[in-house]
């Protein structure tokens, strides 16, 4: 019988038809019909696009993503004029096939691609095409969105399945159903539209979240192996049974380990000197096996081929320690910046990423297996503090990744202006950077040559216009969780005149521009803390003093702090600043007061200091 998991409601926003002045281009149509008979999946998909004018023509390139497990078969495609006349049909020629890299996440799609374009406007292009599996884990994950800022005028999701087979169905920003049974079977179907309004904001959610979409999930699929989304742990244990036996490794690789680990009596020692190990002689590699995006390739082929994707090199690294007499669990987690939303009471495959926790006398570890530069035990910002399923057989269940704290982000930074008598300034700058900037210039230190590093030191230093003079990254050692750039600046202009008076801007801190309320559609989502502090040293020349130095400035809210504070030593002025935001998920009902919180910041910001 058929089990409804939860409706979420809908907001209006993003269910009304656009009006007023055409897009540049628009989905006319959007239809998908999916049915699911002697425990097969067939799918078909009709999407008709109009193109408005030239600037609609990105939407005349089409891609159509798939997996090896549900290929893509009867696709045609034509084009029509503004009378419905067809102009002219694809050709198989046109058509392009190649794998789609997904950084370090084990989701192994592949494109379609095709172009079709015409010299007249308005023209439409209309393409169909089917998938079909008889291993699959969602029978339907539908958005009938192209992309954010393209309406969608009508779409149709028609689902047809044996009255007996057991799914759940969530559904967003849509309207419940029509839902028919005959014959032994359910037949359903969604009506909606979609009028282009949702954007991605400032430190907002996933805008996937906010547009029209229907989740179907089969409580019992085969996919490899049998498997069962009654519970978290079923599910766990239908993972445990997919990847046993994957973890043996080659005799070769065994005497390289006992060599490595010879003496070493404490196990956090040696859980560190195997994925150091691992980070050396291994890379991550988006790849695909077998039953594609769930299964990982064994022990054995990263020992052989020193590569594979997240999946393998975790069940790698389990082998690794499983040699060594520790054990570990096999980790999934939904990695990001900004993930989705997590439905923790439907069961159901919605990670996109693999791991390893490590139990270690009383204290556990957590292993990112796909970086070959992050610290040992090293949570990133992009995993943090979110639900997982720690896969453990019987035992498997749902845990949250820790959270980072401010002292983990803490970044600061340290700049000694020294004015010129032409109005430029000299500046030695030092930054102190942990958190997601660590992460980003620690694989920046690793990965790339000195001329690339060069480009992006200059384009992510914090001044407007500068030569840069020198510069260097420095980190401690390959545990370190902080590295320090520095660099030497010119800046030709800093000073403004003013009657017989010299002005300069304070030195901004970067905080974001965030939408103002009458625009801001969406919530706001701080995943983590922001903490920043900085001393600013401003020394003037010879025979000038400071004639106005701003008061002390402290703001505090609920969402954070901001500190201001000026020592003024006549010729020298220092200031001291400290900036911080809680992590939070902020609805849009609340959302006027954090934007005055970060107006009253901003307008600290533009002060002027002035001299003579």
């Amino acid at each position: 019988m058929l089990k409804v998991a939860g409706l979420i409601s809908f907001l209006p926003f993003a269910l009304s038809v656009y009006s007023g002045i055409s897009p540049d281009s628009e989905i006319l149509k959007y239809s998908t019909y999916i049915e699911i008979s002697n425990n097969k999946i067939q799918q078909t998909d009709s999407i008709i696009i109009r193109i408005n004018n030239r600037s609609g023509e990105e939407h005349a390139e089409v891609s159509i993503s798939y997996n090896k497990d549900n290929p893509v078969s009867g696709l045609s495609a034509w084009i029509t004029d503004r009378n419905g006349a067809i102009v002219r049909h694809l050709k198989s020629k046109e058509i392009t096939d190649a794998n789609t890299v997904s950084s370090s996440f084990y989701t192994d799609y592949y494109t379609k691609k095709f172009t079709l374009k015409h010299n007249e406007y308005p023209y439409s292009i209309v393409y169909t095409y089917q998938t079909s599996a008889r291993q699959f884990m969602t029978v339907a994950n539908w958005y009938p969105v192209i992309d954010l800022d393209v309406p969608t005028q009508q779409a149709t999701l028609m689902v047809k399945y044996p009255e007996n087979y057991r799914v759940r169905i969530l559904q967003n920003n849509i309207n419940p159903p029509e839902v028919l049974s005959s014959s032994g079977l359910i037949s359903q179907k969604w009506y909606t539209s979609y009028d282009g309004s949702v954007t991605k904001e400032t430190f907002s959610p996933d805008p996937r979240g906010y547009v029209p979409a229907v989740k179907i999930i089969p409580v019992d699929f085969q996919y490899g192996i049998s498997g069962s989304m009654e519970s978290w742990q079923s599910f766990g244990t239908w993972q445990t049974n997919l990847i046993n036996g994957l973890d043996e490794l080659p005799k070769s690789e065994k005497a390289t380990i006992t060599n490595k680990i010879l003496n070493i009596k404490e196990k956090r020692k040696i859980v560190r000197i195997l994925y150091y190990y691992l980070q050396d002689h291994t890379r991550y590699i988006d790849v695909y096996i077998g039953i594609g995006g769930m299964k990982p390739y064994p022990a054995s082929y990263v020992a052989q081929n020193k590569y594979g994707d997240c999946k393998a090199l975790s069940i790698y690294m389990k082998a690794l320690l499983n040699f060594a007499g520790i054990k570990s669990h096999y980790l999934l987690v939904n990695a990001g910046q900004s993930p989705g939303e997590f439905y923790k009471d439907t069961p159901f495959q919605q990670f996109n990423h693999a791991m390893l926790v490590v139990p270690v006398d009383n204290d556990t570890i957590w292993l990112e297996n796909t970086s070959n530069c992050l610290p040992f035990g090293y949570l990133g910002t992009f995993t943090q503090n979110r639900p997982a399923l720690l896969v453990d057989g019987s035992n498997s269940r749902l845990v949250r990744l820790p959270a980072l704290l401010p002292g983990d982000v803490a970044t600061s930074g340290k700049m000694e202006f020294v004015i010129n008598e032409d109005g430029g300034s000299e500046v030695a700058a030092q930054f102190i950077f942990r958190g997601r900037t660590f992460e980003t210039y620690n694989g920046i230190l690793t990965n790339y040559n000195h001329d690339d590093q060069n480009q992006i030191v200059h384009n992510n230093l914090p001044f407007p216009v500068f030569d840069l003079n020198n510069w260097k990254i420095v980190k401690a050692d390959r545990n370190a969780t902080s590295l320090t750039l520095e660099a030497s600046v010119t800046l030709n202009r800093l000073i403004n005149r003013i009657g017989d008076q010299f002005y300069f801007s304070l030195q901004p801190a970067g905080i974001p521009d965030f939408e103002s309320p009458s625009v801001r559609k969406l919530p706001v989502y701080i995943p983590y803390p922001i903490n920043y502090t900085d001393t600013i040293s401003y020394h003037l020349p010879s025979g000038k003093k400071f004639v106005e130095v701003p008061p002390d400035k402290v703001i505090e809210s609920k969402y954070g702090k901001y500190i201001l504070k000026f020592r003024n030593n006549t010729q020298s002025l220092s200031v001291i600043r400290e900036y911080q935001l809680n992590p939070a998920s902020i609805p849009h009902v609340d959302y006027s007061g954090f934007y005055e919180f970060i107006s009253s910041i901003k307008s600290q910001e533009k002060i002027k200091i002035l001299f003579q």
